[in-house]
């Protein structure tokens, strides 16, 4: 009786100390899995010749949607590789030398 309550202590006193870490641990799972499960059901479902037709057909939503991500990919790296490498070119860390190799 007295380890299963000391499991659930010590989880307790690690949630209150890591409180935010838990809720964003949990948002960015939840986040995954929107992405993953849909991409997984049309990969492994769905026929391979109407996917990649499908892709190809400038008329087909997902040649629009693979499109829009292309797209915003290149933003993204505007939008959060300029800033980073600022960071990077301006302040020194552990193992800096790693990360520029």
């Amino acid at each position: 009786m007295a380890a299963p309550a000391k499991i659930i202590n010590s989880t307790r006193s690690w949630l209150g100390r890591h409180r935010l870490l838990a809720v964003f641990s949990i948002l960015s799972l939840l986040v995954v899995l929107f992405i993953i499960i849909p991409l997984a059901k049309l990969i492994f479902v769905s026929n391979k010749g109407d996917l990649w037709q499908a892709l190809l057909d400038p008329t087909h939503e997902i040649y629009f949607t693979h499109t829009v991500c292309r797209v915003d990919h290149r933003c993204d790296r505007v939008s959060a590789g300029v800033p980073l490498a600022y960071l990077l070119a301006r302040n020194s860390f552990p193992l800096k030398g790693v990360v520029e190799a």
